[in-house]
């Protein structure tokens, strides 16, 4: 029998502060529960960290860097959600001043997918 390893996730949680805020705290506690209930681990804000553990300005951009660069090392992937639309501009200046040259990324671009044969067909693709 083969034991799953522990992962460890670090989650950025992007915030609008012009959007509804519950929003960010429940999609930030729902992501939480999601990677913990799979047995893993999550690096993330918390709500005393940032406004819900979120990251909208550039100084929560550089608390959630921060606490990222400390447990670089233990960190398999990087898990961004935004529950509210977030600003995205948040969630570059998080990642970009850490280095995660151990982990393999992977960029998948929109128009590069293709679903598996059978499940749509070309005409229906696009129009999507």
């Amino acid at each position: 029998m083969t034991t799953k390893r522990k992962m460890t996730f670090g989650i950025v949680v992007g915030n609008r502060g012009f959007f509804p805020g519950h929003l960010a705290n429940s999609g930030r506690e729902e992501m939480i529960a999601a990677v913990e209930s799979a047995g893993d681990k999550a690096i993330v804000l918390s709500a005393e960290d940032t406004t819900y553990g979120a990251v909208e300005t550039f100084s929560d951009a550089i608390r959630c860097s921060d606490l990222f660069k400390k447990h670089a090392v233990e960190i398999d992937g990087i898990i961004v959600t935004l529950p509210n639309f977030g600003d995205e501009r948040g969630v570059a200046d998080t990642l970009r001043p850490v280095s995660y040259t151990h982990l393999d990324v992977y960029k998948r671009q929109l128009n590069s997918y293709r679903p598996p044969l059978g499940m749509m067909s070309a005409m229906a693709w696009r129009a999507a």
